[in-house]
């Protein structure tokens, strides 16, 4: 997923993936810049990459599980929504 935004809804967003996934590994989406891997708790690991007005997310089927991948999916689709 690659998407660009208005920086007005980053907060959005940010609100957004904190609830899907972030409080439950505490980790914090909120007024930050990332560009790197991230391991949740449940060793799902995906590349990400977010600033005000944009988020790429990456993930390799092969390095996670299909839960994994379906909570990832998941949580990009809701993005979308979001973004909607």
């Amino acid at each position: 997923m690659d998407a660009w935004f208005h920086e007005n809804r980053t907060a959005d967003v940010e609100g957004y993936m904190n609830d899907k996934i972030g409080r439950r590994n505490n980790v914090s989406f909120s007024d930050t810049r990332i560009d790197g891997r991230l391991t949740l708790d449940d060793r799902t690991t995906f590349f990400i990459k977010k600033f005000s007005g944009h988020v790429e997310i990456k993930l390799d089927k092969g390095e996670n599980s299909p839960g994994s991948y379906e909570r990832i999916k998941s949580l990009c689709e809701g993005i979308k929504e979001v973004l909607n």
